[in-house]
């Protein structure tokens, strides 16, 4: 166990230094080879430009886009059915689900997307569902989100690499063992983020894996089967059939929830931070109850001055709160400043 442990977290390294990764998705079709051939012609067509740092969303990929479509009309029969098609069959590949790709697509400073013996650029592929006009169901575009090239830093990735943040994009991976649903992710995390808390430690059942996953998101040891069920939530995306059921899977529907109970917690603490975690995490409904403990426990402004931030990062604030504020007017200005929200 020990030794299965230290092996996957070294796996994350071990893609870091790799020259180039190879995916492979699986047997070809018709339609995926039409696909691959698309994506092959664009990636020759983008070698006439200086386009290595295009975002996705740059209208000049149209441009090469349409010289590539030109000469695949001459090849193909009705072609973009058959390039929907194509992808859309990509797209739905388990490779797309598998919890162990993550750490692959995440750490890999070059990689080619193999389908049967045809190939392209990972950078393509990212590029694909903007063209082509398909919509990836949302566990799929956030592995589009992370594969190698510009799509990557563009991206949420980008912006935050904790496990919250992963969980919430990944949470709907597959794995055989849950708790590599925990250790599959760990090896993406920013350094700024990896803890002594959570590592690979296969002697741990699930039900301890799930507790530590808990503190460590929510400064606080919260258990959840003595919880109201009311107080819970459940986010309907990260439900899965009752017999894949286990604590780390119980866990995920959760996640967005557990911040207002943590959040209420934390207000009452002098971890000032952890606050400023949790409100970071803009998932959630700022309520009048919150806001409430936040003046009586805040002596020094510093959450209100989150709060008010929270705000501007278009952090969802309930009418409650408004409502609240007409009731406890002897709270003083502090309140009234932060619940002065125009009426929708």
């Amino acid at each position: 166990m020990k030794e299965r442990g230290h092996q996957v977290q070294q796996m994350g390294e071990i893609y870091k230094h790799a020259e180039q990764v190879i995916f492979w998705l699986g047997q070809a079709t018709y339609e995926t080879n039409v696909i691959i051939d698309t994506l092959r012609q664009l990636q020759i067509e983008s070698r006439r430009y200086v386009c290595k740092d295009w975002k996705l969303t740059d209208q000049r990929w149209l441009d090469v886009w349409m010289t590539a479509q030109s000469i695949l009309k001459m090849k193909h029969a009705d072609l973009i059915a058959r390039q929907r098609e194509g992808l859309r069959s990509l797209l739905d590949r388990s490779w797309f689900r598998r919890v162990w790709i993550l750490q692959e697509v995440a750490n890999a400073r070059a990689a080619l997307v193999y389908c049967g013996a045809k190939y392209v650029q990972a950078r393509f592929l990212s590029l694909a569902p903007l063209l082509i006009g398909v919509i990836p169901e949302t566990h799929c575009q956030a592995v589009l989100d992370i594969l190698p090239g510009p799509a990557r830093k563009d991206s949420w990735w980008g912006q935050s690499r904790d496990l919250y943040t992963l969980l919430r994009n990944f949470g709907r991976s597959e794995a055989q063992d849950e708790r590599d649903m925990i250790y599959a992710l760990l090896g993406m995390l920013s350094d700024t983020d990896k803890s002594d808390m959570l590592r690979p430690d296969y002697e741990k059942t699930a039900q301890e894996l799930s507790l530590d996953v808990i503190h460590s998101l929510y400064f606080d040891k919260i258990d959840l089967e003595e919880m109201d069920s009311d107080e819970i939530d459940l986010d309907q995306n990260y439900l899965v059939p009752p017999n894949q059921l286990g604590p780390i899977r119980c866990l995920l529907p959760k996640l967005g929830a557990l911040n207002k109970i943590a959040l209420k917690r934390q207000i009452g603490s002098s971890q000032k931070e952890n606050v400023s975690t949790i409100l970071r995490r803009l998932d959630f409904e700022l309520t009048g109850e919150m806001i409430m403990a936040a003046t009586e426990h805040d002596t020094d402004r510093e959450t209100m001055k989150t709060f008010r931030q929270k705000r501007r990062n278009a952090i969802k604030i309930s009418e409650e709160i408004l409502d609240d504020a007409s009731q406890y007017l002897s709270r003083g200005k502090r309140l009234m400043e932060l619940s002065s929200v125009p009426r929708r």
